[in-house]
Formats: structure tokens, C-alpha cells, sequence
């Protein structure tokens, strides 16, 4: 669902996905200049929509991502927290010292047999027949 500016731009969005009967917005996009109050007039256009066309649907879920204007939002539309969302990470590059020291947040291979230097070009795919990525 989309709010667009008095010019006609998008100035916010939201997308919810319906499973098990519970509508989810894995988030609120919107433009800066954008209040609380037009992003709960969205919200509540929504949840209108969801109810009219997926009656089925019994609850609405929205992330809100530590974004100020969106939780004020969510609050006056009529929403409350249900629960804290864990954020997990997984570094996809090792750091490691370099020859002159430690390389602090560079990209360097970490896989079995890699050199752990850091890379800046195509390695060819072991067998040969061009370079892996």
C-alpha cells in the first residue's frame, strides 16, 4: 500500500504477507518529511483493507526497525508491542593480521585452504576453466 505526496511521489509504504492467518509488514518505508500522523493514516488504511478483502486474516504484525516516526505511528494507529525481535549476524569475511599488522575491517578469504590475504581479484576455480567468484 502506498501514500504518495500532494506532487504525486511515493512518500511511504508498507507491504504485509498473510500466513497462518497473522498479516506481517516486515517493515514501514518512508520518505523523510513524513510524520507520525500520515504514516498512521496509512496504517489504518490497511488494516481497513484487511479487513474488508482478508477476513480471514486475524492479526497484523509490523516490525518497526528502532525508527522513531514509525513507532509513534504504530502507537496512535492502535498497535502495542508484542515482543522484541533478535537481530542475529554472522561475519561472511575473517580479519586477520596482515603482514604489517592487523587489517581492521578489510575482506580477507576465509575458507578451508584460502591464504587469508585479502583478495582484490578473480582466483582461477581449482581444475582450471576461468575464475570463481
Amino acid at each position: 500500500m502506498d501514500l504518495l505526496a500532494p506532487d504525486g511521489q511515493l512518500a511511504a509504504q508498507i507491504t504485509a504477507v498473510i500466513e497462518n492467518r497473522v498479516a506481517t509488514a516486515d517493515a514501514v518505508f518512508h520518505r523523510t518529511g513524513v510524520d507520525a500522523r500520515q504514516l498512521a493514516a496509512l496504517l489504518v488504511a490497511l488494516i481497513d483493507l484487511l479487513r474488508q478483502e482478508h477476513p480471514e486474516a486475524t492479526a497484523l504484525d509490523v516490525q518497526d526497525l528502532c525508527d522513531p516516526v514509525v513507532t509513534e505511528a504504530l502507537a496512535t494507529a492502535g498497535l502495542h508491542v508484542t515482543e522484541r525481535w533478535h537481530q542475529y549476524r554472522l561475519p561472511l569475511w575473517a580479519t586477520q593480521p596482515g603482514p604489517s599488522g592487523p587489517t581492521e575491517g578489510a575482506p580477507q578469504r576465509a575458507w578451508p585452504g584460502g591464504t587469508g590475504r585479502k583478495t582484490t581479484e578473480a582466483a582461477p576455480r581449482p581444475g582450471g576453466g576461468g575464475p570463481s567468484v
